[in-house]
């Protein structure tokens, strides 16, 4: 159930819910019978890939090992530089996510 400041606001929202839901519980099964409506409101259904919704907002860390020359390295020390952010700004880029 959500509300927006129009249909297709409310149905990204009911999709943004389950999504979000669907990280931290297990969703139950489908239900195609659709809840009763009162006056002045809608009742849709929505579709959400939640295996896509996962890969987008899972911002779980993984510890990686990467190789990289010594000279960036010593560089990247001196000027304070986050390797961890570097890596993961430059890899969000050459993702497009």
């Amino acid at each position: 159930m959500t509300e927006g400041k129009s249909i297709a606001d409310a149905m990204e929202m009911a999709k943004d819910y389950i999504g979000t839901y669907s990280l931290e519980q297990q969703l139950p099964k489908s239900n195609i019978n659709l809840p009763s409506s009162s006056a002045g409101t809608t009742v849709t259904l929505v579709t959400v890939n939640i295996s896509e919704y996962k890969r987008k907002n899972d911002n779980k860390v993984v510890k990686k090992t990467i190789t990289i020359p010594n000279y960036l390295n010593e560089l990247g020390k001196e000027r304070g530089i986050n390797f961890s952010e570097v890596m993961t700004n430059a890899l969000k880029e050459k993702l497009g996510a």
